[in-house]
């Protein structure tokens, strides 16, 4: 028997169930999972970028969109897939103003820009509990394929996003409204304060495990210690497979553009304090290629005085992670080959090829 392909609405359901017995499953098959973006941007899926403050979020989804609704052939030099699709972008944090300028400023990036037709922008003003049905009522009138909600915590009252009850009241709505209108939802969110050296991982969201447990494709965006450099990350991808590595992407200040370097294999390096990473530099100078940790204390603590011993240990496992220097066992350590220069930026990155 040939598998005919057959629409989940053509099953019965109990209450809020599909249900699906296995001699229905058997002679059908599922929707494949596509992507409007490879690995980036899965369709029908909802997503979240989230991100420290000053690391572009905004700009990268305006871009990203942009690019969607231009029918470009990639973004960051991965292929976008669909083409004809609308987009809507929708601003609660920056205001009119600046929504506009930035999508003047993006616009210019654009070798041939031939997407205003399909890329609408709206930003909120009032009330926060008015945005579900405006939202809904621009949905209906624009018909957009992708929606960018930039960004959660204004768009919700709850302001306590640690609680899971006060975050389902948002991820209930959203779902609502990606099912109803079979959209590709793209939702902007922050980070929690602290924690930067830890790198990018899912813990460091805002918002209670639930927020974790409902978004089925996550992405995170961190600013580092050089100006222009950022580094991206996927580390949720409902059934797809997906990389694992860190991507260096380079902000240009100057022309408002995010582009692709490559894979940043050193990337711990780049999430360093700035003025944590000069005192271990002026501190290590102090030292030997080879040293104990009773030396260290004596130098950095007693010596040098910028250290109590607590942190100066802290310090030593810091340096460790950082791969700074070397734990050699029994209060040993040994300097490595990773130095303090941002130069060092070209020589890390493995520049990626379409």
């Amino acid at each position: 028997m040939t598998k005919e392909k057959a629409k989940t609405k053509s099953f019965n359901r109990i209450g809020t169930f599909t249900v699906i017995p296995g001699t229905d499953a058997d002679v059908s098959v599922p929707d494949p999972t596509e992507c409007i973006i490879d690995t980036l941007l899965p369709k029908g899926f909802k997503t979240i970028l989230a991100g420290t403050t000053g690391s572009n979020k905004s700009y990268y989804a305006m871009q990203e969109g942009m690019s969607i609704a231009n029918d470009e052939d990639s973004f960051l030099g991965f292929k976008i897939n669909k083409k004809g699709l609308k987009v809507l972008y929708v601003d609660t944090e920056s205001g009119t103003n600046e929504m506009h300028r930035r999508y003047l400023r993006v616009k210019k990036t654009f070798a041939k820009w031939k997407g205003s037709d399909r890329f609408i922008m709206m930003s909120k003003t009032g009330s926060f509990s008015a945005i579900w049905d405006s939202l809904k009522t621009a949905i209906k009138k624009y018909e957009p394929d992708v929606v960018y909600i930039d960004c959660l915590y204004n768009s919700t009252t709850e302001r306590d996003l640690a609680k899971s009850v006060n975050v389902s009241k948002f991820t209930d709505r959203i779902t609502e409204i990606r099912d109803r209108y079979d959209l590709t939802i793209r939702i902007i969110h922050h980070f929690n304060k602290g924690g930067h050296e830890l790198g990018l991982k899912m813990d460091r969201m805002s918002g209670a495990s639930a927020l974790q447990n409902w978004v089925e494709h996550l992405m995170l965006l961190s600013y580092t210690n050089v100006s222009s450099f950022r580094l991206l990350r996927i580390v949720k991808a409902r059934g797809i497979d997906f990389p694992r590595e860190y991507y260096g992407i380079e902000w240009d200040a100057e022309n408002f553009q995010l582009s692709m370097l490559g894979i940043a294999s050193n990337w711990k390096k780049y999430l360093l304090d700035e003025n944590k990473v000069g005192k271990w530099q002026y501190a290590l100078d102090e030292m030997p290629e080879k040293f104990a940790t009773k030396d260290w204390l004596n130098t950095v603590v007693h010596k040098l005085g910028i250290l109590k011993e607590r942190q100066a240990k802290r310090w030593l496992q810091e340096m460790s992670i950082a791969k700074v220097i070397e734990d050699c066992g029994h209060g040993q350590w040994q300097k490595t080959d990773i130095k303090f220069v941002d130069e060092l930026i070209d020589d890390d990155i493995v520049y990626f090829e379409e």
